[in-house]
């Protein structure tokens, strides 16, 4: 049984996924301030509904980023933690793998976009041969939304985590002859990012838990604190 993580989004959810690739049981949750320190009990109320034991679990599958700072950093010290405790690997996932994933029934080129910090994207592009992703077309970016026009083309396929806050932007571009793939196959889904490293899991392709870190692309938006710190302020009041 592979258990897998996505806390890399707004919505961020659990699932179990055997190894058949069958999606047992999937949650999906919201990222409201506060929200992921219930990602433990939701958890537990997952396997306990599913008559999971910890020890069926063989592996753990997490969305190391890009996305949401505080998500990623909570998934994949969730994801370790667990790891030390039970021995089992972990698979580090793309978040843009993950989202492209989701657009396997359609071949061609593919787009997977990702909001970022205020007007700016993620974005990859993938081939899809076979219903599989071929390989990756373009290194993961981050772009301002603008300019999606210079990259989008005729036929490509476009697809991303957001629909409702991108489709009238990509819509007003339609002219450009891309496609958008179905509505209801944007947002990500924890069980697509399992689905996504399940063939990494079946070669054992498994990298050293104690390297993986999440994947930023962009520095946290942390500015200076403008105020003393205490010991500064007891130090000046002394002097």
């Amino acid at each position: 049984m592979i258990l897998s993580l996505n806390t890399a989004t707004n919505r961020w959810g659990l699932a179990l996924i055997d190894d058949n690739r069958r999606v047992q049981a999937e949650i999906f949750l919201s990222s409201k301030k506060g929200n992921f320190r219930f990602l433990m009990p939701y958890l537990s109320e997952l396997m306990d509904r599913m008559g999971i034991d910890l020890d069926d679990i063989k592996c753990i599958a997490v969305a190391i980023g890009p996305g949401n700072f505080t998500g990623l950093r909570v998934g994949l010290a969730a994801a370790k933690g667990i790891s030390f405790c039970l021995g089992i690997p972990v698979l580090g996932v793309n978040t843009l793998d993950a989202i492209a994933f989701q657009s396997t029934l359609y071949e061609g080129e593919v787009l997977a976009i990702l909001e970022a910090r205020r007007d700016d994207i993620f974005i990859s592009m993938y081939k899809i041969v076979d219903y599989n992703i071929s390989f990756q077309l373009m290194p993961v970016r981050c772009i301002h939304l603008l300019e999606l026009r210079e990259i989008l083309k005729r036929d490509m396929w476009v697809i991303g985590n957001s629909y409702e806050r991108y489709h009238e932007y990509l819509s007003s571009l339609s002219h450009l002859g891309f496609r958008l793939i179905p509505s209801r196959l944007w947002g990500l889904r924890a069980s697509s990012v399992g689905l996504c490293g399940i063939k990494r899991y079946k070669t054992k392709e498994f990298g050293n838990i104690k390297d993986m870190v999440p994947f930023y692309i962009n520095p946290p938006d942390i500015r200076k604190n403008p105020y003393p710190l205490i010991e500064d302020s007891q130090r000046l009041t002394n002097e």
